[in-house]
């Protein structure tokens, strides 16, 4: 502030203030103000600033547009990218519901075989159950045979007695490996 207050113009620049405000021009400016302040300068510069505001709200009005359409382009392509994906997954499913019985007389094969072959595998499990209580059978009533001799005190009849349990052993492990042998289908074989 007190720098700006110590500094004087030069006087070049006085003498040329004081010229100015004697000579011609100064009538000149006084005019131009006269004539900015009356009633039809301030009309045209009304009329100037309503065309400018006229003018801008046109230009906002056009971006608008511009926007609107922009906006109405890409809801048009976003609308047809969506029913493009929506025929795909209905094409996508048409093909998935004609493949659906094929796979069904597959599915029906399949079950059929395996049926088949669960029947062949029940009745060879019945059989062998079957063949289990014979065995079991005649496996009581040799033991039940064998008891009283087992309260002898003879080593040979005991010695007798594990021969033969030995041999019924084998023989039963013969007669359930014949079985499953048999039971293995030919093409295993």
């Amino acid at each position: 502030d007190t720098a700006a207050r110590r500094w004087e113009a030069p006087r070049w620049i006085t003498r040329f203030e004081k010229f100015f405000r004697r000579s011609q021009t100064s009538r000149c400016l006084t005019a131009v103000r006269q004539e900015l302040s009356s009633r039809r300068t301030a009309a045209k510069m009304e009329d100037d600033q309503r065309q400018q505001l006229l003018r801008q709200r046109n230009e906002e009005q056009r971006q608008r547009n511009e926007e609107n359409q922009r906006r109405a382009v890409q809801d048009d392509a976003w609308w047809q990218e969506k029913q493009q994906m929506q025929e795909r997954l209905l094409a996508t499913q048409d093909d998935g519901l004609i493949e659906i019985p094929n796979r069904t007389v597959s599915m029906n094969q399949i079950a059929y075989t395996f049926d088949r072959e669960t029947q062949g595998d029940n009745k060879t499990i019945e059989e062998l159950d079957d063949a289990m209580d014979i065995e079991a059978g005649k496996m009581h009533a040799f033991v039940g045979g064998v008891g009283t001799p087992l309260q002898t005190k003879k080593w040979w009849q005991i010695f007798a007695v594990m021969l033969l349990i030995l041999l019924l052993v084998c023989v039963l492990a013969l007669f359930i490996l014949w079985d499953a042998a048999s039971a293995v289908p030919p093409q295993l074989q």
